[in-house]
């Protein structure tokens, strides 16, 4: 969900392509990206009758990109899902 953002600007690559020059953005965004990333997709799922998504989110480098992008997306929202709890090491 993270990767919304993303989808118009790597449409003429091909997996491969993307996964050396569009993969690696994640690292660029914040946790407030990462937020309005999740809502944008959430959205346009909902828009387009999706009604189950899993996200991997495997672009989560600190604890702030976790909370920024999941937990507060389906509290503030309303969203269903679990209560996700992270914690470092």
């Amino acid at each position: 969900m993270w990767q919304t953002q993303l989808k118009g600007r790597h449409m003429d690559e091909t997996l491969l392509e993307y996964m050396a020059s569009g993969n690696p953005q994640s690292f660029n965004y914040t946790p407030e990206d990462m937020f309005w990333g999740q809502l944008g997709g959430c959205l346009e799922a909902i828009d387009a009758g999706t009604t189950f998504v899993l996200d991997h989110s495997h672009s989560i480098y600190t604890a702030e990109h976790g909370t920024g992008s999941i937990v507060t997306l389906l509290h503030e929202y309303g969203l269903l899902g679990p209560d996700i709890v992270l914690s470092h090491a």
